[in-house]
């Protein structure tokens, strides 16, 4: 089963950059959110 943060992260990060630091910029976001 993967996690909702997770597939959120795979969902729309993912798909706007491959960019691995705004990845985990984007990921601490999300962290703040759920």
């Amino acid at each position: 089963k993967i996690p909702v943060r997770e597939a959120c992260v795979s969902a729309i990060c993912l798909p706007l950059t491959d960019d691995l630091k705004l990845l985990e910029t984007l990921k601490d976001l999300i962290d703040d959110v759920f």
